[in-house]
């Protein structure tokens, strides 16, 4: 396995600054996703992670209706 060059690293690591995903980049230099999110792991470590997930599929007040619980009326 071949490490990266200094220009290959700097590529990506500016990729990575103007909010490509690992996967976009791994497609466009060609390097694998593992090797571009290693890369932005060690280097990048401080930038905005996805927080992924799906949103709740109840709403706060059916929530409480499935729990049995009653909601505090406010008057």
């Amino acid at each position: 396995m071949q490490s990266l060059s200094a220009t290959q690293k700097n590529t990506i690591i500016i990729m990575l600054d103007s909010a490509h995903s690992a996967h976009s980049i791994a497609t466009c230099t060609g390097f694998h996703t593992p090797t571009i999110s290693r890369l932005h792991a060690k280097e990048h470590s401080e930038l905005q992670k996805s927080t992924g997930g799906h949103p709740s599929k109840l709403s706060p007040a059916n929530a409480l209706k499935k729990t049995g619980l009653k909601a505090v009326v406010k008057q």
